[in-house]
């Protein structure tokens, strides 16, 4: 009806990316313009959109995620307090554990979860950089935030205000 094809879950970034952020929704738009600039300075980096959330496939979501994925942040617009951890970050965890204990995988990449636009804030190309940033880190942070300065949890991503994906020329 449309002329679009959605699959269920969608990679874009290299095809031998180190560093993948999971999400869902318009925020996929602002990591795939991270994506291309990051690209261009050399960082092997991707994204997984979540087009359809339930029923989780889990094998269309391991054949959306290059083999090659060492770090995942799964990004999420919620936060649930008491819970140990936000829906998506749970199934995508879940799926992870399953395949590496069915043989599915071998190795599995270490997940982080983290929220974002928490109270509607943008999310900008500096934020999505941060938490690639994040993911570049031995011991990354677990269950952080990205766009909201949280002095008295410790868990928010430190952003650099100077990170544009503008061109060079761009004058502001």
């Amino acid at each position: 009806m449309t002329g679009r094809a959605y699959r269920l879950f969608e990679y874009d970034g290299a095809a031998d990316a180190e560093r993948v952020i999971v999400l869902m929704g318009s925020g996929a738009a602002t990591v795939r313009v991270t994506i291309a600039s990051l690209h261009a300075a050399g960082e092997r980096v991707g994204v997984v959109q979540v087009r359809l959330f339930r029923p989780f496939s889990a094998e269309h979501f391991l054949q959306a995620l290059p083999e090659s994925c060492r770090a995942i942040a799964v990004l999420e617009q919620t936060k649930e307090p008491g819970a140990p951890g936000e829906p998506l970050y749970l199934d995508v965890t879940a799926t992870l554990a399953e395949a590496l204990a069915t043989g599915r995988r071998v190795r599995v990449p270490r997940v982080i979860g983290g929220r974002y636009g928490l109270g509607s804030k943008n999310f900008s190309p500096a934020q999505a950089r941060a938490v690639f940033a994040e993911l570049s880190k031995s011991e990354p942070r677990n269950h952080f935030s990205v766009g909201i300065e949280d002095d008295l949890s410790g868990l928010s991503l430190p952003l650099d205000a100077r990170f544009s994906i503008e061109a060079d020329d761009v004058v502001r």
